[in-house]
């Protein structure tokens, strides 16, 4: 389905697909799984994933100054009052970053950006250490107020998927001797994006517009001089402009707004200022661009970001009308050195160059299936959002015993259509990893969903493959990938598996037998060390194989970390990705469950890191932490580690 704000928007697209949507409409949409925006909103349905696709090719102007402000700014009063101000100080793109589930981002730059962005605004990248969160940064999160936020912000180098079409075009079509002015809009325009005196001091159209039409004009008379407004401008500027260009026999008013391809298809070079149309030129046709920067000197520590650095990589900089008419003259004259420039350039920072639309599509379906890319970036919010506002999936909810069983037996009474999408299912992870979070909440919750959880756990693998259970079933297992080839090949599984830091795997492994009195606590030691060279050792490369074979099966693979920052967001996106649909009643049925018999406080009656009675049934509970290995190796140990292991442990994603 396609919305559109106004029905201006339309054009003569009436299909059944099409509907416009007034006022605050869209909030009240329901029962679509994602919806796909080109700029950031806080309008959208909470319940609806927000995937971006940046309408930027390359960079940003103005991104990197606004991400200074969060981190540095000294900003006098609270600008989360108003809309207005935030934009202003933030930008709108900053300002609504955190609403967004699935961010794609369309060249090397761009994916840089958006760290700086979610960093600035305390994120930390799944795996990474927790962030400092800037006052600026929490005004921000207090502008969002209950806004519904994702758990977690997911990045993916996608491309621009406008260039797709004209790629091809491109090399086929021979430039004419055709110039266009296409500047940056106007501040005063309503996107939020280029408001207020960040970008007043640099935009060429106001003060500067109806000169350079006259100057090329005259200039180049052998060439059509076309000015090309964005759709935004102002009928007082856009008329002003095109009266200077009246008075010439080669102007040409080109109104194309966005649907622009044709004419640029027919364009030698491009001048603009700092509009992100002009990296869209360069990439979409191969062709050079004049930027015009008559306050080039005042951009200061501006001209260090990305859209700044690379301008020459694309093109020359112009600082006055006379530059601007000779730098135009360079680019005609050498025009085909300068089109390899940019070819070179292009290829070197886009991705997915002429498939980006194709790739994104299928991501899309990936993200939607609960599914991860290997190069994919994931964040979580800092933990000021939680006293702040309502996150999506792990706000605890109090829910009373009788509410509890009628959401139960309402998640039972699903249509059978949903169930019949569940393939059989295992859950794999390497010992003392952290099962006893998951597993009893997955083996309490797929019965309703028609799902058969094997009776037996790790120990009864074996017969699963010669006395199959009836289907679709869950088990949970330890066992290594290649025992279930035959089931990968029919193509009858999903897997999740669970991994953990193999050194605070060995320090549970030996917490355990000392608890069963097996292990005396005087020789933990050197057992620790013996573990690299025994049977153990294998455990570990297995959990490699898994997670090799990811790439290309149907494995999802979670870590411990991952798993002990937000349990009910992990839990979530395995049973997504598991095929369960997932939504506001299941997420509220997992929290409440979680809370008040599965979670490690529920279990042990203290939190995490702090000692205690180590909690063993068919699961062990006993610190829930990460890294306490290097408080328990001495330097023999961790010697003897690095040098049978450090492989294994690096490729699973810890600093060795």
């Amino acid at each position: 389905m396609r919305f559109y704000g106004y029905a201006e928007a339309l054009g003569n697209r009436y299909g059944l697909d099409d509907f416009v949507l007034f006022d605050d409409m869209i909030r009240t949409v329901r029962g679509v799984d994602a919806m796909i925006v080109t700029t950031v909103m806080d309008c959208l349905p909470d319940d609806t994933k927000k995937i971006l696709l940046e309408h930027a090719s390359f960079a940003s102007f103005g991104l990197d100054h606004n991400v200074d402000a969060v981190r540095n700014g000294n900003i006098a009063g609270d600008p989360s009052a108003s809309t207005e101000r935030m934009f202003e100080t933030f930008s709108a793109y900053v300002s609504y970053f955190p609403l967004i589930d699935l961010h794609f981002a369309p060249s090397r730059h761009f994916a840089q950006t958006v760290d700086d962005v979610a960093h600035a605004l305390g994120y930390r990248a799944v795996g990474e250490d927790a962030q400092p969160v800037s006052k600026n940064a929490k005004s921000i999160w207090k502008f969002l107020g209950d806004k519904a936020i994702p758990d977690v912000s997911t990045v993916v180098l996608g491309g621009y998927p406008k260039l797709d079409a004209v790629v091809e075009r491109a090399g086929e079509a021979q430039a004419e001797n055709v110039i266009v002015y296409a500047p940056t809009p106007a501040p005063d325009d309503n996107s939020g994006n280029k408001s207020g005196s960040e970008w007043a001091d640099f935009v060429s159209l106001d003060k500067y517009g109806a000169d350079v039409i006259r100057r090329l004009c005259s200039e180049f008379p052998d060439h059509r001089i076309v000015f090309k407004p964005y759709v935004g401008d102002s009928e007082d500027t856009v008329d002003r402009v095109s009266l200077a260009g009246s008075e010439y026999d080669n102007f040409e008013l080109s109104l194309v707004g966005s649907d622009y391809w044709d004419l640029f298809l027919k364009t030698k070079v491009l001048v603009s200022d700092f509009s992100s149309t002009a990296y869209t030129f360069a990439f979409g046709v191969g062709r050079p661009v004049a930027f015009f920067s008559p306050n080039e000197r005042r951009l200061g520590a501006r001209a260090e970001n990305a859209y700044c650095r690379h301008r020459l990589d694309v093109g020359e900089i112009a600082c006055d009308l006379d530059e601007l008419c000779s730098t135009v003259r360079a680019l005609v004259d050498d025009h085909g050195s300068y089109c390899r420039r940019v070819d070179t350039f292009r290829n070197g920072h886009s991705f997915n160059i002429g498939r980006a639309s194709r790739q994104i599509a299928q991501d899309i379906g990936t993200f939607l299936g609960g599914e991860t890319g290997p190069d994919w970036k994931r964040y979580r919010p800092p933990p000021v959002r939680c006293r702040t506002g309502r996150q999506r999936s792990s706000a605890g909810v109090a829910v009373d015993g009788n509410e509890l069983e009628r959401i139960r037996l309402r998640i039972a009474k699903r249509d059978s259509l949903t169930r019949k999408r569940i393939p059989n299912l295992l859950f794999c992870n390497l010992f003392y990893s952290g099962a006893s979070a998951i597993v009893p909440i997955l083996e309490h919750t797929l019965p309703d969903l028609g799902v058969n959880v094997t009776d037996y756990g790790p120990e009864g693998t074996d017969t699963l493959i010669g006395d199959p259970p009836k289907e679709p079933y869950f088990h949970w297992t330890h066992h290594p990938p290649e025992f279930f080839e035959s089931l990968f090949q029919e193509e009858k599984i999903r897997v999740v598996f669970l991994h953990r830091d193999p050194r605070d795997v060995a320090v549970s492994y030996c917490a355990d037998h000392i608890l069963n009195g097996s292990l005396p606590p005087e020789r933990e030691q050197e057992l620790l060390r013996r573990m690299p060279l025994m049977s153990q050792a294998e455990n570990f490369r297995a959990a490699c194989r898994w997670v090799e074979l990811a790439k290309d099966r149907s494995i999802k693979v979670v870590s411990f970390d991952e798993l002990k920052e937000d349990t009910v967001a992990v839990i979530l996106d395995v049973m997504a990705f598991y095929g369960v649909e997932v939504d506001g009643e299941l997420r509220r049925y997992i929290q409440a469950i979680y809370d008040t018999k599965y979670s490690y406080e529920a279990m042990t009656g203290r939190r995490r890191g702090e000692d205690g009675e180590t909690v063993r049934a068919r699961y062990m509970a006993r610190k829930g932490v990460s890294g306490e290995w290097r408080e328990k190796f001495d330097n023999e140990t961790k010697a003897i580690w690095l040098h049978h292991l450090a492989d294994q442990i690096e490729f699973l994603g810890y600093a060795a």
